[in-house]
């Protein structure tokens, strides 16, 4: 408890503005109002130093029913996931709902879909074990595709895509595995990047085989991998932009990547809470805006 000030300075400069704020657009009355109001009240009398809650605004669409109906108890349509929980696992279903489509779009469910979620896990689980024993040395594809991988995922990660990051995972998936059958086996720190970018998405799974990897910690206290963009294109010129980082950045031009979360600049509306465009980004009159923007990802100070 808190008895000598209203809000903890120390306590707010380390957990607001929220990153990200991410909801029904049927919120924007009651959620986002309520916050946004009691953010410029505290930030006018001088308890905190900024006056929007939310650095960003994500408003996503609605899993509905067959027809495209809402889902709703007393229309008795609504879908349990014990049952799928039960026969599929936490992790299929999870990458199932992210699979199903762009996050900011409308969707209909359809319990068919799951299963082809299940077969990639399965399949990638396969793949691990039969491999993590295998004394095998990268070979320039393999390490051409490990870096690959990195960068592909990273990039549909930050423009929130969440769907084509899971597709990109079935894709990688299927080359590590004819990749194997080609030379003998993939190398370890492969598997090991492959868990780590997996595991955020489908974490049960990713604790598990990073133990069958040798991890003695968490897979969420590892190193989140980064590209190198000589081995993700051997042989092309990279003096313009230099090895790539976390995030997609690149070391060198345009290549620092931004420690606080905050505004991009005055008049940007990026999609990437870490993105640095160094300009103004042209938002549309539709509110699809060019470069990093997204749509209905809206920046500080866009929420309504």
């Amino acid at each position: 408890h808190n008895d000598k000030e209203l809000v903890s300075r120390e306590k707010a400069d380390k957990y607001l503005p929220v990153d990200m704020y991410i909801g029904g657009v049927e919120h924007a009355v009651l959620h986002l109002l309520y916050s946004r109001f009691y953010t410029k009240f505290l930030c006018d009398i001088g308890v905190i130093d900024f006056d929007e809650p939310f650095t960003k605004l994500f408003n996503q669409g609605m899993i509905t029913g067959k027809n495209g109906i809402k889902m709703s108890k007393s229309k008795g349509n609504v879908v349990s996931p014990d049952d799928l929980v039960r026969d599929y696992g936490c992790d299929s279903l999870r990458l199932y709902e992210l699979f199903v489509g762009p996050p900011e779009l409308d969707a209909e469910w359809d319990d068919r879909g799951i299963e082809g979620v299940s077969r990639f896990l399965n399949r990638f689980w396969n793949l691990v074990m039969d491999n993590k024993d295998k004394d095998v040395a990268p070979s320039k594809e393999m390490l051409k595709i490990r870096h690959k991988l990195v960068y592909d995922i990273e990039q549909r990660f930050n423009q929130f895509s969440l769907n084509t990051v899971v597709s990109g995972f079935m894709e990688y998936n299927n080359k590590l595995i004819d990749l194997a059958k080609k030379e003998g086996g993939i190398d370890k720190e492969t598997l090991r990047t492959f868990v780590v970018l997996l595991a955020p998405f489908a974490p049960h799974l990713g604790e598990e085989l990073w133990q069958q990897l040798g991890g003695t910690d968490s897979v969420f206290h590892a190193q989140w991998p980064e590209c190198d963009g000589e081995r993700k294109n051997p042989g092309r010129n990279h003096s313009s932009r230099g090895h790539l980082q976390g995030g997609g950045h690149c070391k060198g031009q345009g290549g620092r990547r931004r420690k606080d979360y905050g505004k991009c600049g005055e008049g940007d509306l990026c999609s990437r809470p870490d993105c640095e465009s160094g300009g103004k980004i042209k938002t549309a009159a539709n509110g699809q805006g060019e470069g990093w923007h997204s749509p209905r990802l809206m920046g500080a100070g866009q929420l309504f």
